[in-house]
C-alpha cells in the first residue's frame, strides 16, 4: 500500500460529504467521481453507466 492511498481515500470521503451537503443528485455525484483528479481515472463500469444515462435522460 503506497503512502498516496490514504490521501485519495480522504479526498474521496470529502467528495462524498460535499456531494451530500450540496444536494447533488446521484448522477451528478457519479459524474463528479468519474471526473475527479484521481490518477487512475474512471473505471470502465463508471464510463458505461454515464454513457447509458446520457441517452436515457
Amino acid at each position: 500500500m503506497s503512502s498516496a492511498t490514504p490521501k485519495y481515500a480522504a479526498k474521496s470521503t470529502l467528495r462524498s460529504i460535499k456531494n451530500f451537503s450540496k444536494g447533488y443528485s446521484d448522477m451528478q455525484a457519479k459524474v463528479r467521481e468519474a471526473t475527479s483528479n484521481d490518477p487512475w481515472g474512471p473505471s470502465g463500469t463508471q464510463m458505461d453507466e454515464l454513457a447509458q444515462a446520457t441517452f436515457s435522460q
